[in-house]
């Protein structure tokens, strides 16, 4: 009897929003104009931002830009989130923005291999232009030394960007360090990478990452020091 109650309620209800102007049968006092307005007026849609082609398809960003505006929307808004989500204060996004493209960037660099051998590739074309690297020489496996030059363009500005984060980091209330945390691992893999071959996989052990990380966490200038 409730179902049926409500149904025969909210038939009436649309037919009441219907008349535009009238009194409302059911309910004394029901403008039907400005119910109307509401049900059938234009409605308000959220703005969805759609994904990259960067996502969704196997194509290369075309610029430098392009990666480090997309590593700031995505790793830096994640670390931004992590530290508001633990507290508040200036100086976040400070360090959230450059810590998260440098994370972005080594994490790049440090799955190449991977990348490569599923012919995917995620270095923005204007860097290996300016090596001399063709996206099939990658695939191939050719052109290693330019490769590293392309490579290191990357891990320089990941450097950069580091040292920018390790710059603002005292600024940080002691609460939202813990967010940070995972950015002591960027330094070390800078380090490993530095001169590898970039078809060779460079990892840091288990036991090592967590020890980084504890440093960090008894040690904040360790974070991107």
């Amino acid at each position: 009897m409730r179902c049926m109650r409500f149904t025969l309620s909210t038939s009436r209800w649309r037919a009441c929003a219907r008349r535009r102007g009238s009194r409302c049968p059911a309910r004394s006092g029901c403008n039907g104009g400005a119910m109307s307005s509401r049900v059938t007026g234009p409605r308000r849609r959220a703005p969805i931002r759609l994904r990259p082609r960067f996502d969704l398809y196997d194509e290369p960003m075309a610029r430098l830009a392009d990666l480090e505006a997309y590593a700031r929307q995505t790793s830096s808004a994640l670390l931004a989130l992590a530290a508001q989500i633990l507290g508040t204060g200036e100086g976040i996004d400070a360090v959230a923005g450059p810590a998260g493209v440098a994370r972005a960037f080594t994490t790049l660099l440090r799955a190449f291999p991977q990348h490569a051998s599923r012919r995917q590739l995620y270095i923005p074309l204007d860097v290996l232009e300016r090596h001399g690297v063709e996206p099939h020489d990658i695939f191939a496996r050719r052109s290693p030394q330019n490769l590293r030059a392309a490579f290191a363009e990357l891990a320089d500005i990941a450097r950069a960007h580091l040292r920018t984060a390790n710059e603002n980091i005292p600024a940080l209330q002691q609460a939202v360090l813990p967010a940070f945390l995972p950015i002591a691992l960027v330094r070390p893999l800078l380090d490993r990478l530095a001169g590898r071959d970039p078809f060779a996989p460079a990892e840091i052990s288990p036991w090592r990452r967590q020890w980084l990380i504890w440093r960090a966490a008894r040690n904040p200038a360790r974070i991107a020091g």
